[in-house]
This record gives structure tokens, sequence and C-alpha cells, in this order.
């Protein structure tokens, strides 16, 4: 099962394999007859009770939702946040094993990195056009977003686990590489949440390392690596530029904005709007788990939103999302299991669940990230690894 596991975080970035070897680490852990030692351990593990109760209102939600067909499919989606978050909750992980969990999803992303830079390389020779840019860039693979997500926390893992503790000359210097490569990666998905995250980290960083523990030299990495990622992406690709102005002006607000546009910055000012005028009109239960969409899809035709509905764009939040579909206790939940998360790991001094969980939430308030399975298996890999299953010496700095 231990290789299954490493083998499944190897191939997380691949987001087309993971459902299958996924489907196999649970028949496995199944098939374990250890279950003493895995109730003791689900039972020492308090925020489990939180995922649990999470999906158990969203099967709930399907008594009061109209489209049942819609419901199953949203069931079946946050089916691993479910699965997963039990079986890791259930096995405890050494130091060493931990160390392989994390180091086979980086050379997941380096793979994955490496994957797509070919690709747009020989399409670009071919088609003479970039390829280097947003969903062309990840065809086939993973959504931009989603992936910069992926390639900002494997930074942060590099950070946590290497750049902040007395390793080796060597393994820094590696380390510092592939922060840039990852860096590099994020910028070419011009994903504006994961030039965000990525900014957000690295800034935090540069402040984390310098103040609280006098690491200047890991300081310096961190601004080197979010300088120098921006410097190469931009020289590879020009559009980046583009993307950004796009990005300052939809921030600024001074832009008026069409209902009709399906510019993503622009429609999800939009749709934010619609979600918190149905949000306010079923607050106690929402509209149930199979409704939600049928609910915006009516009120994108009757506000003339014309490029979500064209779309069928969701609320493009997974709290608003919630919210629809569960009403303000479902929000509550879903805010303890992130927020909440970040506010106890604050207390406990636990940095790599700070930092993890308030990417997820950061990345939770533009996307409905758990109604992907790119999502969903970021939650039930990941983040349930980090609050359960792993052992945390390794991410202490020294």
């Amino acid at each position: 099962m231990r290789f299954l596991l490493l083998l499944c975080c190897a191939l997380l970035p691949f987001n087309f394999l993971t459902s299958q070897f996924s489907t196999f680490l649970v028949l496995f852990w199944l098939l374990n007859p250890n279950w003493k030692d895995k109730w003791n351990n689900m039972r020492n593990a308090p925020w489990l009770a939180v995922f649990i109760v999470f999906t158990a209102l969203y099967v709930l939600g399907i008594l009061w939702s109209d489209n049942h067909d819609e419901a199953l499919n949203s069931i079946q989606v946050k089916i691993p946040v479910f699965l997963l978050s039990i079986v890791f909750a259930s096995i405890r992980l050494t130091e060493k094993e931990t160390r392989k969990v994390f180091i086979a999803f980086v050379i997941g992303l380096i793979g994955v990195g490496v994957f797509m830079i070919v690709r747009g390389a020989l399409r670009y020779s071919e088609l003479g056009t970039s390829t280097f840019v947003y969903q062309t860039f990840t065809e086939n693979i993973m959504h931009p977003s989603y992936l910069a997500l992926y390639f900002v926390s494997g930074i942060v893992f590099l950070f946590h686990g290497v750049l902040l503790k007395n390793e080796s000359s060597r393994n820094k210097l590696i380390a510092t590489l592939l922060g840039l490569f990852f860096a590099f990666i994020v910028f070419l998905l011009s994903s504006k949440m994961g030039f965000l995250s990525l900014a957000a980290v690295l800034i935090f960083y540069t402040v984390y390392a310098v103040i609280r523990f006098k690491r200047y030299v890991s300081g310096a990495i961190a601004l080197f690596v979010l300088v120098g990622g921006a410097w190469l992406a931009i020289q590879t690709s020009p559009r980046l530029e583009e993307t950004f102005q796009r990005m300052m002006t939809s921030l600024s607000g001074n832009k008026v904005v069409d209902p009709t546009s399906s510019e993503s910055s622009e429609v999800r000012m939009l749709i934010w709007s619609a979600d918190a005028v149905l949000i306010m009109d079923a607050p106690l239960y929402g509209y149930g788990t199979g409704d939600v969409q049928d609910e915006l899809m009516n009120k994108y035709e009757e506000s003339g939103m014309t490029g979500a509905f064209e779309k069928k764009l969701n609320a493009h939040s997974q709290f608003f999302q919630t919210g629809l579909a569960l009403g303000w206790l479902g929000l509550a939940v879903l805010l303890t299991l992130t927020l909440g998360v970040v506010l106890w790991a604050i207390r406990a001094r636990l940095g790599i669940i700070v930092i993890v969980g308030g990417l997820l939430t950061i990345n939770m308030i533009p996307e409905s990230i758990l109604q992907l399975q790119a999502g969903t298996m970021y939650v039930g890999f990941l983040y349930s690894i980090l609050l359960f299953s792993a052992d945390r010496k390794v991410f202490l700095p020294d």
C-alpha cells in the first residue's frame, strides 16, 4: 500500500490518471486487516469529523433537490474527499515515509512541467504559434488554475522540507532550482490566482525566514524565485503582460462590467452578485445538492448575463457554491474545514498547514474547487495527508 501511495502522489498532477490509482489505494486499504489500529488512529483525528459532516450534508442535500442526476454527479465528484480523508486519518506515516511521499509529489510536478514544455515546443515548431499560455499549455492535463495551486504547493514543500532545514548545500541548491522552475511554470499557466498565490507564499517565506529564523539566505531565495520565475516566463511568453493588465484592471474596480461579458475576471464579479442574491433567497437549507446550477442558469438568463449563461458557468466560488447548495450550515462547515484549520494550525505553530490551508482557502474564493476532480484530489490527498498522516517533524524548521 505504501508503494501505491507514492505512485498516487507522483501522478496527482496528471489529473486523468489519479482516479484509477486512488481507487486501488482505497481497495488495498479495505483489504488491510489491521482494523484496530485504523480505528484508534481515526479516533485521534478530530478533523475527520468535519470531513464526514461536510460529505453527509451534501448527501442529505439530495432530499430537497429536484435535479437528482446532477445531485448524484456532485456527490460522485466529492467522494475522494470523504474516502481519502478516512484512509489517511487511519494511517500514520514515519518521518522517512512522509519525506518519500512529498518527494514523489515533487517528482510528479517535475514530470508534468517538463512534459508541457516539451509538448509546447514541439507544437510551436509545427504550428508556428505560441502554445505556452493557459489552457493550450495544460490541454488534457488539468485546468490551469488548479495546476497552479499544485505547483505553488510544491514550492511550499520545498521551502518547508528543505530550505528552512539544516540540509546540505547540494539539496538546497536543487530545491532552489526546482522552486524557480515551478514558479516559471506557474507564470506560464497564466492563472491570476496562481500569480497571487505564488506572490503571497514567497513574500510570506521572505518575512518568515528572515524575521522568525534569521534565515537571510532562504529569504533571499524566496525573492529570487518570485522575480526570476516572472522574468523567465515573460521572456518566453510576451502575452503574459496582457494577462497582468486585465487582472489589474479588474481588481481596480474602475471599469463598468458589461453583463454580456465572458472575460474571466469580469464575469466573476457578475456571478458573485448573482450568487449573493440567490443565497439570501434560500439562506437556511440552500437549493439542494443538485439544483444549484439550474438556479444559477435561471438567474443568468433573468439578469441578461449572456456570457455566463452560454458557458454554463458555476458559482465560481466554493464558498458560494456550498452556500447555495446547503445554506448557512453547509457554509459554516466548509469554513471550519478551511479557515478553522488555519486558525488551529496558527495556535499549534504548524506553519506548513497554515500555508497549505491558507492556499486552499484563498483559492476557494474565486473557484468552485470541489466541483472538479482536480480540486477534490487536492483536498483528499495533500490536505488530508498533512492533517492526518504526515510526520510533521519533516516540516518543522531546524
